[in-house]
């Protein structure tokens, strides 16, 4: 029952009343003896002293939200989402926390004791600080956890069976009697059992960051050369939050997604400086842009960004150099940077006018880049400005999830102009479809609604971001977008490319696509062969894209 329902005062008018009217209407419901608040939307509100002993709290959304002295003790939390939320002085005593999201949240002198975090899951991007925490014979098996720093806990008979654990930092922790068997630290390291004195028994030789940095460049021939851009938040990769080693010479992906960039003289570029050098929100002095030199023949991807699984580094710069030598033309939006970055009216007014530069390009530019595209062969592709918007406005909506998340979006991609190559589908509403369909998810678990809810958002850009899709493309993708989880098949082409380009991802769950169910003879066929699935990707979409478009 959603907690909505049973308080007759919905949260959202609760966040326009005082606090106490909120944990009044909540300690009514407990007191009225409401068990289960399931589903319930507890994002972006601030209570006190509230007991939720033994409450059923799955699928909560505890996002910008801030508990303190509140007791969950015995309550169960499945795919919870604890992201960004602030948890002070909290008790969670024996209660079961499993396949939970702890991206970016903050836990302060709560204590765990005895509970269960069972495959709960942090994302590398989106660090943690778990200060003064008692975990004491808790049992965090199978949890996987990256960048989290511990400080001042008390892991006293943990059990930590499988759980893997990368570029965590234990600071001044008891860990004596952790029990642990084969849990994976840091790329190859493990923790050993304890007994008695506190020790982790790791080396820290390197953190985590699904890279390796050379102190050598590697060999490329002059003809096979690229030149490729990425940014940087100081050492940080903005969108992964693992650190790059700016004095290697080259470096080399761990990850088979590939390490991201901009080809030299793609109109991605002016996409780099209006909508990541120069947001609202990033400080010019911390932006570091990397020059790299890549190998024609390590391209893994060619979009509007570039994959590619290792490079050369040959410069590192600041924002300001990068856009006097390399993209002149963006001159006066740096000085209207810069200058908006003395006040905050200032920076007002320049959101304003970024606002309108996220909507699209000027005519003229995109009238160049049609031009581009059809001269390579990407003219029915969604253009540069068309992608960009699209794919910012999914992330501006999207909760951080490794299962329906970018990762996914971009598989779905992929997995749509691969079919699109054979049926001749419309690879722009596929594309559209891609990033769009799991965008309005609330949780990993059962949201059947979320499609019609990305179809809801999406038509009020109708005359914005999409006023280029004709009557008919529109309604294709919202169609599709509302009716992907619910319908198998249709009559229309695109549509059911869409959804087989979703299904056909279904094995990072570990479902494998029954034929009998896909939308598309092509689609069938794939589920019934994923190894010509994956070598068709290779040989059809990502290498082919990659030299055609270079």
């Amino acid at each position: 029952m959603n907690i909505t329902t049973i308080t007759g005062l919905t949260i959202w008018e609760s966040r326009t009343r005082a606090a106490t009217t909120l944990e009044q209407s909540l300690t009514a419901a407990l007191e009225s003896g409401i068990k289960d608040f399931e589903n319930a939307d507890l994002s972006g509100i601030e209570i006190s002293g509230i007991d939720f002993t033994g409450l059923n709290l799955s699928g909560a959304y505890f996002k910008n939200s801030k508990f303190t002295n509140c007791i969950f003790d015995k309550c169960h939390f499945e795919l919870t989402f604890f992201s960004f939320g602030i948890f002070e002085d909290c008790s969670f005593q024996k209660a079961t926390l499993k396949k939970c999201y702890l991206s970016n949240a903050t836990f302060e002198n709560c204590s765990f004791q005895g509970a269960k975090l069972l495959e709960a899951a942090n994302s590398p991007g989106y660090p943690n600080t778990i200060t003064g925490a008692m975990f004491t014979k808790s049992d965090l098996s199978q949890t996987t956890i990256y960048a989290i720093t511990f400080e001042h806990c008390d892991f006293s008979d943990v059990k930590m069976d499988n759980a893997a654990l990368h570029s965590v930092h234990f600071d001044s922790c008891f860990v004596g009697g952790l029990k642990s068997e084969s849990s994976h630290m840091n790329g190859g390291f493990y923790l050993a059992r304890s007994t008695g004195e506190p020790e982790i028994n790791v080396a820290y030789k390197k953190n985590f960051t699904g890279m390796t940095f050379k102190e050598e460049p590697f060999e490329i021939k002059e003809a096979n050369k690229v030149k490729v851009y990425r940014f940087n938040i100081k050492s940080i990769a903005p969108f992964k939050g693992v650190a790059w080693n700016l004095a290697a010479k080259a470096v080399k992906a761990e990850d088979p997604a590939g390490i991201y960039g901009y080809v030299d003289g793609s109109l991605g570029l002016h996409w780099l400086a209006h909508m990541e050098i120069l947001r609202p929100d990033r400080k010019l002095e911390d932006i570091v842009i990397l020059t790299l030199e890549v190998d024609k023949d390590h391209i893994l991807y060619q979009g509007f960004e570039v994959a590619f699984s290792q490079a050369n580094i040959i410069n590192v710069g600041t924002a300001e150099e990068f856009i006097h030598e390399v993209m002149p033309e963006y001159e006066p939006q740096l000085a209207l940077f810069k200058e908006a970055q003395q006040s905050e009216e200032k920076m007002e007014a320049y959101e304003k006018v970024h606002r309108e530069w996220d909507i699209g390009l000027e005519v003229d530019e995109a009238r160049d880049e049609r031009s581009v595209r059809e001269k390579n062969g990407t003219l029915n592709r969604l253009n540069e400005t068309e992608f960009r918007a699209i794919k910012n406005l999914a992330l501006s909506h999207a909760i951080e999830s490794e299962i329906h998340g970018i990762d996914h979006w971009q598989r779905v991609e992929r997995n749509g102009l691969l079919l699109a190559k054979e049926s001749g589908a419309n690879t722009r509403i596929v594309q559209a479809f891609a990033y769009l369909h799991d965008c309005m998810r609330l949780s990993d678990g059962e949201d059947y609604s979320h499609g019609q809810r990305a179809a809801n958002m999406v038509r009020g850009y109708k005359e914005s971001i999409f006023r280029d899709f004709s009557k008919e493309e529109f309604d294709d993708l919202i169609y599709a977008l509302a009716n992907h989880t619910r319908v198998e098949k249709t009559v229309k082409r695109d549509i059911d490319t869409c959804f087989d380009a979703d299904r056909l991802d279904l094995t990072r769950v570990g479902i494998q696509p029954d034929p009998e169910r896909m939308a598309t003879s092509t689609g069938a066929y794939y589920a019934a062969n994923m190894d010509k699935l994956n070598e068709d990707l290779l040989t059809k979409i990502l290498q082919d894209d990659g030299k055609k478009e270079i």
